[in-house]
This record gives structure tokens, C-alpha cells and sequence, in this order.
């Protein structure tokens, strides 16, 4: 209880950080090979401006650029591949964790805690955490290696073209904290709504027999009811 949440997901990630350095890794080589184009493209028109370039030339620029954009495909593929084996490999872990405290519980947790905000921390919480090391990972690492890369080579071929660059960074992220400020508040009951309705919806599939047998509507499960009413209300509040 004493740890963190981040903490305990990187208590479970351990395991497979290797393989996930190596995942970041090539997803910045990734990021930069689809960079590297653009670049060649760069060389090749300063070259044509100074003076004219020769067939043999311009096929060398095109196979370059042709290497760099299969390799940006080829490392996409490779790391979509491996990023996902450790992400449902961790995925796998966390939920044979909760399925075996659960085994160890009393009876009573169970009485106090319906089964459908159970379902959803084992089977909807738990998936949550593919997106974070399968999908977030990699761009993370291409979100950073490519604005410092690109402010490199801006510094590099002119550095008032960088200074230039970098001014919308600070009024980007003023406009981001901005617009998330209210995140931090409505997360909690966005997902508290959530659990309740996979409650709801459990309880009312349970009970379909019951509805089917006494001709009874949905407003007769009030829980449930209530549970997605107050989910829209939720999100519509958010939006």
C-alpha cells in the first residue's frame, strides 16, 4: 500500500527492461530515419544549386533515401512486434497478481465489492497498461528524440532559424497546462463512473433471465440505471 501506483507498474515491468530499452532505443533510430529523407532531400537540392549532379549521384541519393524509408518500416515493424510480446507479458503478470491475492481474500471482500469493479480492475484496468508500453513507449521516445534532433540541425544551418523554432515551445505547453488543468479533477470520477456502470452491466446481463420472464424494463434495475445515466452525465460534464 506504501507504494505508488508507478512505482508497482515499474515493479512489474522490471523484469523486461532490457528488452524494453532495447525497444526505445530503436524506436528513436526509427525517428530519426524518418527524418533522414528530408535531409537527403536537403543535400541533394543545395548540391543541384551549386553546381549539376550527375546521374550516378542523384541514383546514390535516391537509394539512400529509399534505405532510410524501408528501415524506418522495417525497425516499425520489428519494434511493434517485440514492444508487444513484453507488453502482454506484463499484462499476463499483473493479472495472475490479482487473481491469486484475490484467491487469497475472505469472503467478506467479496460480499462488500460487486463483481463487475472486480472485472474491470482484472480484465479493463489491467489491458490499460499494453497502451502505456506498447503504444507510449515508442512514441515517447520519438517525441524526444526528434524535436532535439531536428533543433540540431536548425542550429547547425542556421541558428536564428532555430532560435526562431524554439519560440512556440513555451506558449505550447502554457496551452497545454492550460487546456488539462481540469483533467486532474474529473479523471477520478470518469473512472469511478466506469466501474460503477461495468457493475451495472453485469448485474442487469445477470438478471436478463428475470426481465425476459416478468416482461421488465431496464429502469427496474435502478443500480444499473442510475449507473449509466450517471456516466453520461460524466462525460458530458467533461466534454
Amino acid at each position: 500500500r506504501s507504494m505508488s501506483a508507478f512505482a508497482l507498474l515499474m515493479g512489474y515491468a522490471k523484469p523486461y527492461m532490457r528488452p524494453l530499452k532495447v525497444v526505445g532505443a530503436l524506436s528513436a533510430v526509427e525517428a530519426l530515419l524518418g527524418i533522414a529523407p528530408f535531409l537527403i532531400m536537403y543535400v541533394f537540392i543545395t548540391a543541384l544549386l551549386r553546381e549539376p549532379v550527375g546521374s550516378g549521384e542523384a541514383w546514390g541519393y535516391a537509394a539512400a533515401v529509399f534505405v532510410s524509408v524501408a528501415g524506418k518500416a522495417g525497425l516499425r515493424w520489428y519494434v511493434g512486434v517485440e514492444v508487444h510480446k513484453v507488453g502482454y507479458w506484463i499484462v499476463y503478470d499483473i493479472r495472475s497478481s490479482l487473481a491469486e491475492h484475490m484467491g487469497m481474500l475472505p469472503m467478506s471482500f467479496f460480499n462488500k465489492n460487486n463483481t463487475g469493479a472486480l472485472h474491470k480492475a482484472v480484465m479493463e484496468d489491467a489491458e490499460r497498461v499494453e497502451t502505456l508500453f506498447c503504444h507510449n513507449l515508442p512514441d515517447l521516445a520519438a517525441a524526444l528524440v526528434t524535436p532535439v534532433f531536428c533543433l540540431i540541425v536548425m542550429f547547425v544551418v542556421d541558428w536564428r532559424l532555430a532560435l526562431f523554432a524554439v519560440i512556440p515551445f513555451p506558449l505550447a505547453v502554457g496551452c497545454q497546462a492550460l487546456m488539462m488543468r481540469e483533467c486532474a479533477r474529473k479523471i477520478e470520477p470518469y473512472h469511478n463512473a466506469m466501474t460503477e456502470m461495468s457493475a451495472g452491466v453485469q448485474e442487469y446481463v445477470r438478471g436478463m433471465a428475470t426481465v425476459r420472464a416478468f416482461n421488465r424494463t431496464v429502469f427496474s434495475f435502478k443500480a444499473f440505471y442510475a449507473a449509466v445515466t450517471g456516466f453520461r452525465t460524466v462525460v458530458d460534464d467533461w466534454s
